[in-house]
């Protein structure tokens, strides 16, 4: 099953502490082109707002959004990746 394989390619980037959250510079300015500051902006968060990630993984985004917003969940099919968030 396709969500089976990705828990477990996520679990494996998991367990070699590959973590988003403390990527490198030049790594973190790449993927800020997809969920940076601008995509932040543009989901013009408030506290009457609620957000649902599908695939939370170790946080990333989940960091600088929910205290943005009313309400937050985040839901991953990788344990080991919610371990770390």
């Amino acid at each position: 099953m396709l969500v089976d394989s990705a828990a477990c390619y996520y679990d494996f980037l998991a367990k070699e502490n590959h973590d988003p959250v403390y990527d490198p510079e030049v790594l973190r300015t790449y993927m800020d082109q997809w969920d940076g500051p601008e995509f932040i902006e543009r989901m013009d968060l408030n506290p009457a707002k609620s957000v649902l990630e599908i695939g939370v993984g170790t946080g990333r985004l989940a960091l600088r959004t929910a205290s943005l917003c009313g309400d937050f969940t985040g839901i991953d099919p990788s344990p080991e990746t919610l371990k770390k968030a």
